[in-house]
Parts: structure tokens; sequence; C-alpha cells
């Protein structure tokens, strides 16, 4: 209300200005109150910027996210010291925003799509899209110096030891993704193939980082290349939820390339070397796998190194796409009576959020794609 009620943008910007020095002031003086300070700060200025682009104010907008790179000279206002303070107040999750969205503006003069519809809420980095965009050298030249300056500073907080948690970990990796978004927009082939080896090995544990590697490493063999998802298989650590996933999408590749015989055995070879050896470990034969999305633990899906709800979530995802990979392992089989039984259970466990709705959009594509397959032949779908 401070700030909405100013009718002139100039006196909208000074409301937008004094409310973040005073935010900024006060999670200064005490730093134990940053953890909730931060995410109002980072709404307030991400809200500012956006404001100045819907006003026409592109390159005021642009030149304020300038301000936070000490190497550039571009700004002609004087906000790098407010911008560096706006930094120094905010949580490495928020960091991690901040950064992607002011290279966000610098290339693509906007603010992502994906923050926008999320003001006064929490910002994820996952959803976030980057088109491929044509820039002449020089502005692709300065992008790339910002992100890597925005490299440095996340890589500088993430690695200390006092702020290391997963929620840190998790944030680094999803600003690692878009660093490799980034450059595949920016069309840097070169750069996008050196990080992403050198992001899979930093991040073992990253679902999306791997199976990029491994969708890569496929496009650069041939159409049947799939060793890059074995891989990806044999290298994944066995305490960290994601292992169904990638069986998941080992088998989605094998459908959407119309091995539906290639499709069928990666569900056999799952089956045999993973359910039914997580199954006949369990108390009772199985029998505590039940329809109410609890059973995760008990299929291995567990993990000791985390307890909260973020790794709560991760092992519940996992959990469902162990459920579908079991539903498309008997739907190959022709027992469509008990692949309706695991998407029930694998919707049942994807209960929560909007994930059912996605889950369930995904799955009928799949089901779909291996049905055109098995009625026509694989030369028909």
């Amino acid at each position: 209300m401070y700030i909405n009620s100013r009718g002139k943008l100039a006196d909208r910007l000074v409301a937008y200005d004094t409310a973040l020095s005073v935010l900024c002031q006060h999670a200064a003086a005490s730093p134990k109150d940053i953890i909730h300070e931060s995410p109002c700060i980072l709404d307030l200025f991400l809200q500012m910027m956006h404001c100045l682009c819907m006003s026409g104010n592109v390159e005021k907008a642009i030149e304020r996210s300038y301000g936070i790179f000490s190497t550039t000279t571009k700004s002609n206002e004087s906000h790098h010291l407010s911008l560096l303070e706006i930094l120094n107040c905010l949580t490495v999750s928020d960091k991690c925003v901040f950064w992607v969205c002011c290279v966000y503006l610098v290339i693509y003069r906007r603010l992502p799509d994906a923050v926008v519809q999320k003001f006064e809420s929490e910002k994820s980095l996952l959803d976030i899209e980057w088109p491929v965009v044509s820039l002449s050298e020089d502005d692709k030249e300065m992008a790339i110096k910002l992100v890597e300056t925005a490299v440095e500073s996340i890589d500088s907080f993430v690695y200390r030891e006092s702020v290391k948690s997963e929620v840190n970990l998790r944030s680094a990796q999803l600003f690692a993704l878009n660093h490799l978004r980034c450059m595949a927009a920016l069309d840097n082939k070169e750069c996008f193939r050196d990080l992403l080896d050198k992001y899979v090995e930093q991040y073992p544990s990253c679902i999306e980082l791997v199976l990029a590697s491994a969708r890569i490493q496929k496009q650069d063999i041939d159409v049947d290349g799939f060793m890059g998802f074995e891989e990806a298989i044999n290298r994944w650590p066995k305490e960290v939820p994601g292992i169904q996933c990638i069986w998941n999408q080992y088998i989605e590749n094998a459908i959407h390339n119309r091995r539906i015989d290639l499709a069928k055995a990666i569900t056999i070879w799952w089956f045999k070397s993973i359910w039914q050896v997580q199954v006949q470990n369990l108390p009772n034969g199985g029998k505590e796998i039940t329809d109410d999305g609890n059973s995760c633990g008990s299929l291995g899906l567990d993990s000791k190194s985390v307890s909260d709800r973020f790794s709560s979530d991760h092992k519940q995802i996992d959990m469902m796409f162990g459920f579908l990979n079991l539903s498309l392992y008997n739907f190959l089989q022709n027992d469509k009576t008990e692949a309706c039984i695991a998407f029930d259970k694998a919707k049942s466990t994807a209960s929560f959020g909007g994930l059912e709705q996605c889950m369930k959009t995904y799955v009928m594509f799949l089901v779909y794609d291996a049905w055109s397959l098995k009625e026509d032949g694989s030369d028909g779908a």
C-alpha cells in the first residue's frame, strides 16, 4: 500500500528504495533475522525492476542490474552500493534467484515469467524458460561476463561451511541448471558441454543435471544410444532419492524414439533388478506396500541424510516414479489390471501440490505412445 499508492513512477521508485533501505538496515543490524527479511527484500527489488520494465524504462532497469558488477562501467546511476547491500542481505537461496533474474533481465530485457508470477510468494528457479536469443557479439560477451560474475558470487557463499544446508545445495543445483540453459539460449555449445560435465561432477545427486547429461550423450551418439542413462543409473548415489526417475526417463526415451522393444526390455530389467529385489527384502514379502503413499522407506527410497520437507517431497516424487515404472512394466506385459492398480498408487502418492495433474498428463502421453506402438508396430506410431 505504501508503494502502490504512489501514482507517479518517480514517487513509486523512491518508495521502493526507501522500503528496501529500511529492510536492509534492519537485516544488517540483526543478522539472525535475515532468513525472514530476505524474501521480502528480494520480492521488493524484483517488483521494482518489473515496474521499470513495464513502464518502458527497461534501460534503467538494466543499468541498475549492471550496478552489482564491479567490473562494469555501463551504469550512469549511483545504485552500485545499494544493490550490493541488497545482495548481502539475502539468503543463499534468494541470492541465486537475484542473480538469475539480473542476468535474465540483461539478456531478454524483462524478468522471467516464472518469477513474476510468484511475486509475494516463494520463488523457484526450476521453471524458468530460456528461449534461444540472438544478441550482438558485444551484448553476448557482456551477458556471459555477468553470468561468470554471478557464478563466482554464488560459489563463494555455497561452499562456506557456515551456510551449508540441503536447501542451499538445491538452490546451487538449480542455479547451475539455469546457467546451462542460459548458455544453450546463447548458443554457446562448447561452453555448455564443458559446464555440463563440470556440474554433473560437482552435483552428482542433481536429477535434472544427470538427466540432461544422459540426453546429451544420446544426441551425440545416435538415436539408439542410451548408454548415458545406464551410466546415470550406475553412478546415482544410493542414499539419494531419484533413481526411480532416471529409470522412468530411460523408459520414456525409448518409447519416444519408437523403441517399444527396448522399453519393454528396460522395464523387465528394472523390475528384476530394482523392484522385485526390494519387495522380496521387505517384511511379510512386501505387504507393507500400501495405497496410502507411505511406503517410501520400505521401497528403498528413503534417505537418512535429510529429514526436512524439501527432502520429503523428493522422496515422495521418486516413489511416484517407482509406481509409474511398475505401471508401465505391467502395461507392456499386457497386464492392464495391475497397470491400473500401480497407476492408482502413483496417483495417490502424487496427491500433493500441483504434481498430480502434471503426472496424469505425463503418464497419459506415455501410455498413448506405448499403446500406439503396440497396436501399429514400431514403424506405425
